[in-house]
């Protein structure tokens, strides 16, 4: 799954990854807004469901990436790259 990655962490070509397995990221304060904005610039968008909403401002480290979502440590849930903000040198809150 590694060949789907990008080195441009920050803007990835679309349809690509921008982080890669084992990534720390923080999952958006703001889920339902960061939705419609990834909507409105044509992004793919797997879907919000209520319970991904708990994780909203936490820490998560990557177990999966393939060429369209992630999987995190600690979640069954699909996540697209919008879904976070990129960090490096924060704690987990999920693990």
């Amino acid at each position: 799954m590694l060949g789907f990655l990008t080195s441009n962490r920050r803007g990835g070509k679309k349809g690509y990854n921008i982080f890669k397995i084992g990534d720390k990221v923080r999952i958006k304060n703001n889920l339902r807004e960061a939705e419609k904005i990834a909507i409105r610039q044509g992004k793919d968008s797997s879907g919000i469901v209520d319970k991904m909403l708990e994780f909203e401002g936490k820490y998560a480290l990557i177990r999966e990436a393939s060429q369209q979502y992630y999987k995190l440590l600690g979640n069954g849930w699909t996540w697209n790259s919008w879904m976070f903000e990129d960090i490096t040198k924060n704690e987990l809150d999920i693990e």
